[in-house]
């Protein structure tokens, strides 16, 4: 983008001031939301108040030469946003008048900040001196020197600025491939609470993000110096990835469908509001743009294959095409996304592949023939990356060893890792940085949860028991007075003070379950999901498995553990708690099983959630605990993936979130419509169950809060 050379840094013109610096507009001191092109059409007229600006020039300006769109089309657009912009018109213009099939021209009076240098339309009218008002000496005669100061002017201006370059730039490259935290500056830009998910402009004038409602989610973009902020589309089905296109205009982002929430499309829609175009189906990922800014990529799971389809297409969504397959990719994740390099040659994504042993990978896939190379390797989940430089990736990355994700850099293509944050926070999967590597974009989340108990007679009367900073997620009781708790990756026993203390030293504690006399836990040791006993009064574990093992639950005579395995396609075990190998109980159902499987009390039934791969939907299921075809299938109305026997046995408990509350409702295996068990107006439930009596129910109980920060490197 030119800056008008007859213009200090401020123009302004009726009401409105142009700052070319920042590239900010304002009427009458309020900002203007104006993207990047229709921008640099106004820059472009002003450039030449007066006088036409050819519809050739203004595509040029705009468009690389390599650039293939629709030339005409897009500059429509963008003149008509310009008008938009300035309360203007074409029919009664007041600012840009239309030349029809040669421009535009800025026909309002313009003058600079500081006064000086004053252009008008009136005067560039003006007809021009003929030759007998010049003479041999008038102007003409004047123009060889005029060029020749200039050339001489814009060489002295032009040396030092090279020479400044040329020792600024290799400086630039290399704090960008290894940046230092010390010259980073964090501001948090949202305070609600309930952002989803981010993107930010490759300029940096703004960000987009979803925020969660209480019937869904809606689309909302805020102008970052300002933070004034429209919604751009309202509540609705939930997002799962945002991203600017190159030019700033639009906003690409993944929705779920309003009917089959696991099932999910890409759409398109204007900056600042409009109609949404609906591109590509079955799409589980952000979307990646490559530097020319004519392809995406994105990624298909395929859950029955175990294989993640990394796919290129076209801006408007046609060729769309499979570049690489991961085999044996977790398919049952929705894709933390794809990152394009700034040569164009090479995208990185992340991905969980499925095994005995956990293992994430960061692969690099060549964009000329699809090969994949794995650049690093490790058992802790990433997050969405983002090319800091041409050297280097920032990444979000979990650290087990603080029950956290943290930012970190990983050099390009050798891969080594290096923390780039080191604080409290918690940096969420998602993550955008601008078109310079200067801003970084990210979530910062907090959950907090605490232990819960009510009467069976009255669930909704609940009693807080533990007031601790670190969350406490899942619950089940020890004894009478005391009962187990995971969270922070520890395994906790609570006294009936709520008073707390780190029950064993198994490292990553994930489910923790009271099973007769016996406390079953997962941990991760080794490498791998590892299933544990102990007694419900000693810390030390008997393991019993390891390797790939999910969803587990267990008998409450404390005699049997079931399991789902991972890998697909899926299978139910049963393993014995005094050891031996695990003996196969039946196939899954559907897509995969989405909750822990709960044995009911007397040990006969196992009770699950399942996706139905068609319509995409979430139900409950009943089978017998020894193998066997399915008894009952009910709907579920929403996601859950806590599901728990009614103390009776004769019914089926579950977690349902709306209305900005979680509570429990009741399906009853007679059939007929589910009700709401509790009636909490607000927060988030985590995890319940019953205690051994059947008399009391046992909650944990919070919120989680996410934000939006901005990371600015100086």
């Amino acid at each position: 983008m030119s800056v008008p050379g007859q213009f200090s840094r401020t123009v302004c013109f009726d009401e409105f001031e142009l700052n070319l610096e920042t590239a900010e507009l304002k009427r009458n001191g309020s900002e203007v939301i104006l993207p990047g092109q229709p921008f640099q059409v106004l820059v472009a007229l002003l450039n030449h108040p007066g006088q036409l600006v050819t519809r050739e020039d203004l595509k040029k300006q705009l468009w690389p030469s390599d650039t293939f769109v629709d030339f005409d089309q897009s500059l429509n657009k963008a003149v008509n946003r310009l008008r938009e912009a300035l309360g203007d018109s074409a029919e009664s213009p007041h600012f840009i008048e239309t030349l029809p099939r040669k421009g535009y021209r800025f026909i309002g009076v313009v003058t600079n900040g500081a006064g000086i240098g004053t252009a008008t339309a009136a005067t560039s009218n003006q007809p021009e001196a003929g030759p007998s008002s010049q003479g041999h000496t008038g102007e003409k005669a004047q123009e060889p020197r005029a060029l020749s100061f200039a050339f001489r002017y814009a060489l002295a201006v032009a040396i030092p600025c090279l020479i400044g370059a040329l020792i600024l730039i290799p400086k630039w490259f290399l704090r960008h491939a290894t940046p230092d935290l010390a010259n980073v500056r964090i501001n948090k830009v949202t305070d609600s609470g309930g952002t989803t998910g981010v993107a930010i402009s490759p300029d940096g004038r703004y960000i987009v993000y979803s925020l969660r409602r209480n019937k869904g989610e809606s689309l909302r973009l805020r102008q970052i110096s300002t933070r004034s902020e429209v919604e751009i589309l309202p509540v609705g089905p939930g997002f799962h990835g945002l991203t600017f296109s190159p030019n700033g205009d639009y906003i690409y982002f993944t929705r779920s469908d309003p009917n089959e929430p696991r099932f999910k499309y890409l759409y398109s829609v204007p900056l600042l509001g409009g109609p949404v175009r609906q591109m590509i189906a079955d799409v589980d990922s952000p979307v990646a743009f490559s530097p020319t800014g004519q392809q995406f990529v994105f990624e298909r799971a395929l859950p029955r294959r175990n294989l993640i389809e990394l796919r290129i297409a076209n801006t408007d969504g046609s060729a769309e095409h499979a570049i690489a397959t991961i085999p044996n990719g977790d398919a049952g994740l929705f894709q933390p996304g794809p990152t394009w390099s700034r040569d164009g040659r090479t995208i990185v994504c992340p991905f969980r592949i499925l095994g005995r042993e956990i293992r994430w990978i960061l692969a690099a896939v060549s964009v000329p023939d699809g090969r994949v190379r794995e650049i690093y390797s490790d058992t802790a989940p990433f997050g969405r990356p983002a090319w800091l430089s041409g050297l280097s990736l920032l990444i979000p990355r979990y650290d087990a060893a603080y029950d956290r994700w943290q930012l970190w850099t990983f050099s390009y293509p050798d891969g080594n890792p290096q923390r780039f944050t080191n604080d409290l926070a918690n940096y969420d999967m998602p993550l955008d940085v601008t078109s310079d590597g200067m801003i970084i974009a990210a979530m910062a989340s907090t959950v907090v949860s605490n232990i819960w108990e009510s009467s069976a007679d009255n669930p909704s009367l609940a009693r807080q028991v533990t007031f601790g900073q670190l969350p406490m997620l899942n619950v089940a009781e020890a004894t009478s007075d005391r009962l187990l708790a995971s969270g922070a990756g520890k395994a906790w026993m609570v006294k009936s003070d709520g008073q707390s203390e780190v029950f064993t030293d198994l490292h990553d504690v994930g489910w923790i379950g009271a099973c007769g006399a016996l406390v079953l836990l997962t941990s991760f040791e080794d490498n791998v999901v590892t299933l544990s006993r102990l007694g419900n009064d000693t810390p030390h574990p008997r393991r019993l498995f390891g390797g790939d093992l999910s969803r587990p639950g267990c008998s409450q005579d404390g005699k049997f553990v079931y399991y789902v395995n991972r890998h697909r396609p899926q299978k139910i075990w049963r393993l014995s708690t005094d050891g031996g190998l695990p003996v196969e109980i039946s196939d899954g159902l559907g897509e995969g099983i989405a909750s822990g499987l709960d044995v009911s009390p007397d040990g006969a039934l196992l009770a699950f959630t399942f996706t139905q791969y068609h319509p995409n939907l979430l139900k409950l299921a009943v089978m017998p605990a020894s193998g066997g075809p399915t008894m009952h299938t009910f709907d579920v109305p929403g996601e859950t993936t806590r599901v728990h026997w009614s103390p009776a046995g004769t019914g089926l408990h579950y977690l349902v979130a709306q209305d900005g509350a979680t509570n429990i409702w009741e399906q009853s295996l007679a059939g007929g419509n589910p009700k709401q068990l509790t009636k909490f107006t607000s927060g988030q439930i985590f995890d319940f169950t019953w205690s051994f009596d059947r008399r009391r129910l046992l909650l944990t109980r919070g919120d989680e809060t996410s934000d939006v920060v901005l990371l600015s490197i100086r």
